[in-house]
């Protein structure tokens, strides 16, 4: 909803092909590409719209995929745009990959459509990585995890629902698995086993409404998933040294006392 101003060598990436429009000013309407492509033909790979006496713009699109019927959850979780600017030593190489596009959409050699895949791949791994790395932190995860179809498609499940009633069972059953395989797969890609995971996603939930809203801890309790107060207060106290309300007062007593509880 909001504009995202666009620069040289910007690279900006649609997941999962949101529809957008690129305009030169808010004030700019944009017609449909169906509607151009009727009016004008693409010639040697580009196509060629507007004029007038403002200064040209030069965009190189390209179109990915990814293997099987459903992006994969570490795809799903990834802002609707990524933007990815110059910097960091990337930009000549950026460009140069860009140039590289262009020019073999203008004139198609033996061979290109595979080195346009490998630049396609290289400048998306390369706009995504932080995302992915980000998402990776949030969910608290390494991101072979988040990449693994499965393991992948649990840990989301248990990020937007943790107050469900999980078990061993109902993960095992959402990721296809037999309970022993999906447990030991769980462990070797995340580090834990998955109710442990599951009891730090509750409790790191917990300590967040704690800290930023005026719920009652009966409340937080039964938002996280725990069946009441006290079992709540037995299990935050084990994971951070103190009961749920004495962690509420350090935490509104300012940054310094938080950071000091951290």
């Amino acid at each position: 909803p909001d504009p995202i101003r666009l620069g040289r060598g910007d690279l900006v990436v649609l997941p999962l092909g949101g529809a957008h429009r690129v305009l030169d000013s808010l004030s700019s309407t944009a017609p449909m590409l169906d509607s151009i492509l009727a009016e004008r033909e693409v010639v040697d790979g580009e196509l060629r719209f507007g004029g007038g006496t403002g200064p040209s713009s030069e965009i190189v699109c390209g179109i990915f995929t990814s293997e099987g019927p459903w992006p994969p959850p570490w795809v799903r979780r990834l802002p609707a745009v990524v933007r990815s600017t110059d910097g960091e030593g990337r930009d000549e190489w950026r460009r140069a990959a860009a140039v590289a596009l262009r020019d073999e959409a203008r004139s198609p050699t033996e061979g290109g459509s595979a080195m346009v895949n490998r630049l396609l791949e290289s400048l998306i791994v390369d706009a995504l990585r932080p995302e992915v790395v980000r998402s990776a932190s949030e969910v608290g995860a390494p991101i072979e995890a988040l990449a693994d179809d499965r393991i992948g498609r649990v840990l989301a499940l248990i990020r937007e629902r943790p107050e469900a009633a999980w078990n061993l069972e109902l993960l095992a059953g959402a990721a296809a698995m037999s309970r022993s395989t999906f447990a030991t797969r769980f462990c070797s890609l995340v580090g834990d086993p998955p109710m442990r995971y599951v009891a730090d996603v509750r409790l790191g939930r917990a300590a967040r409404f704690l800290r930023s809203t005026d719920k009652t801890v009966a409340d937080v309790a039964r938002r996280v998933g725990y069946t009441s107060e006290s079992a709540l207060s037995r299990a935050f106290k084990a994971r951070f040294g103190q009961a749920p309300s004495a962690f509420r007062r350090l935490a509104s007593a300012g940054p310094a006392a938080s950071h000091a509880s951290n």
